[in-house]
């Protein structure tokens, strides 16, 4: 049943699927990545990272793992710009 199987491959993860354990081994790298670069590397930068060492790994893997496990990188947004008034007008 589901649950017999659950729990074996649980109890002995060599009986997880081909991409359950990749996505082990991905993950630890994108984890080791990320905290290298103080947290501040996104999902583009972190699959560039993972090339440039020899990882081959498509983006889209690359954003749902971060998104799994809840990495995210620093979101660097533009100054708030205000009004700025006319004094010459009504």
């Amino acid at each position: 049943s589901t649950y017999y199987r659950y729990a074996a491959q649980q109890a002995d993860p060599s009986q997880q699927s081909a991409r359950a354990q990749r996505d082990q081994e991905l993950g630890e790298h994108i984890q080791r990545v990320w905290d290298e670069h103080f947290h501040v590397y996104g999902v583009r930068k972190v699959w560039r990272q993972l090339l440039r060492e020899g990882q081959q790994v498509a983006r889209c893997t690359v954003q749902r793992l971060m998104g799994e496990l809840g990495l995210q990188g620093v979101v660097r947004g533009k100054p708030v710009k205000t009004t700025v008034s006319d004094q010459a007008r009504p």
